[in-house]
């Protein structure tokens, strides 16, 4: 994808790219932002070849700033954050692991 420009993408465009496990949560994220009033976030996975990239979609909902059925928003590559949350998230599950099984004190 890799679009640095300000060029429309539509759904359809975005929905070639979106992981299959994915794509049915994001598809009814994305119809749900028109009964959401003020900013929604949203965070899926999109596949760019063999690489797997994180995306956070945010705007605003309940129609506002839509104009001709546009509506305005951005899509963030997050792919270093999600890295760096799952990094710690095994860490944490490692040292919770880490501290059942072993004590500096002495067993009774």
């Amino acid at each position: 994808m890799g679009h640095s420009d300000e060029r429309r993408i539509t759904f359809e465009d975005l929905s070639a790219h979106i992981h299959p496990a994915d794509r049915d949560r994001v598809r009814a994220a994305f119809h749900a932002t028109r009964g959401i009033i003020g900013p929604y976030e949203t965070d899926f996975r999109i596949l760019v070849g063999d690489e797997v990239r994180w995306i956070s979609a945010r705007g605003r909902g309940d129609d506002e700033g839509i104009v001709g059925n546009v509506m305005f928003g951005v899509f963030l590559d997050v792919t270093g954050r999600k890295q760096a949350e799952e990094g710690n998230e095994l860490l944490a599950g490692e040292m919770s692991i880490g501290s059942r099984t072993s004590s500096p004190w002495p067993a009774p």
